[in-house]
């Protein structure tokens, strides 16, 4: 998975981008993403065979992914300490929003891979968002992808 490409989160209450290469953005730490690689996790189903060895194998599907994205905020636009504070705060804020709208909707995250083709999965928010750091904010929320197909 490309973590440090062009991100977009994209809910009712507006398109959060992450990655962005001018001003202020939410930085992705591929160190804190996980959960967008190869296809969701299993659900298989097994018996036993009844009266001899063996186990009967069903049918076998894709469950739901977890997703988690973990980064910085990064703040470009100001120079003065409050300034910075202030856009920091509007990020944290504008975040928050975006993913408490898509509680019980369902939203789109989508992500542009090298060479330029775009990849996006339904998703839902659900863990909490995390916000550490005094000077450098980073953040961590959790989405879930019920169905796991990455188209």
């Amino acid at each position: 998975m490309e973590w440090s490409g062009a991100h977009s989160l994209i809910t009712p209450a507006g398109t959060i981008t992450f990655n962005a290469s001018t001003g202020d953005t939410y930085l992705h730490d591929p160190n804190t993403c996980v959960g967008l690689d190869g296809s969701g996790p299993l659900r298989t189903a097994r018996d036993p065979r009844p009266l001899t060895d063996g186990s009967l194998q069903h049918t076998s599907f894709l469950d739901g992914r977890t997703v988690t994205i973990g980064g910085t905020i990064i703040i470009r636009s100001a120079s003065t300490e409050a300034a910075v504070v202030t856009a920091r705060n509007g990020m944290e804020d504008a975040l928050s929003t975006a993913l408490d709208s898509i509680l019980n909707y369902t939203g789109v995250y989508q992500w542009v891979l090298t060479g330029g083709s775009t990849r996006h999965v339904g998703v839902r928010y659900d863990s909490t968002i995390l916000y550490s750091g005094a000077w450098l904010k980073s953040y961590l929320f959790g989405l879930f992808c019920p169905n796991p197909q990455i188209y």
